[in-house]
């Protein structure tokens, strides 16, 4: 299938174009020229594939299944309590700032630091 197109053109680049294009070659010389120029589309509008996809946006039945769905499952076994910090081994819980003599866990190793021990902090986990 093909369409014809009414374009514009400057006066000087029409007289070049004559000039350097065979009367029975310029549409396929321009079809070229666009096919060059222009970005190749990712999806057609015949694609059997997006016909599928926009019949299936298009589906209230099944976008009210799907948001069903989908609010059952957005935490999906995630709850608050993974939320709460724990300790490096993720056995003890955290006391708060300023409880247990000082001694915080699961607070940063560089603040613990004893005489005798490195100065380089360890890993944190």
């Amino acid at each position: 299938m093909s369409t014809q197109l009414l374009v514009r053109l400057p006066d000087p680049l029409v007289r070049r174009f004559k000039r350097s294009v065979a009367p029975r070659q310029r549409s396929k010389f321009i079809e070229n020229l666009l096919e060059q120029a222009l970005p190749v589309l990712e999806v057609d509008d015949d694609d059997p594939l997006y016909q599928a996809a926009l019949a299936v946006e298009q589906d209230e039945q099944l976008a009210a299944e799907m948001a069903a769905w989908e609010a059952a499952t957005i935490s999906d076994g995630l709850g608050p309590e993974l939320d709460k910090p724990k300790s490096r081994l993720g056995l003890l819980p955290l006391a708060k700032a300023g409880s247990s003599g000082g001694v915080r866990f699961g607070g940063p190793i560089s603040s613990r630091r004893t005489a005798g021990r490195s100065a380089n902090p360890a890993p944190q986990w």
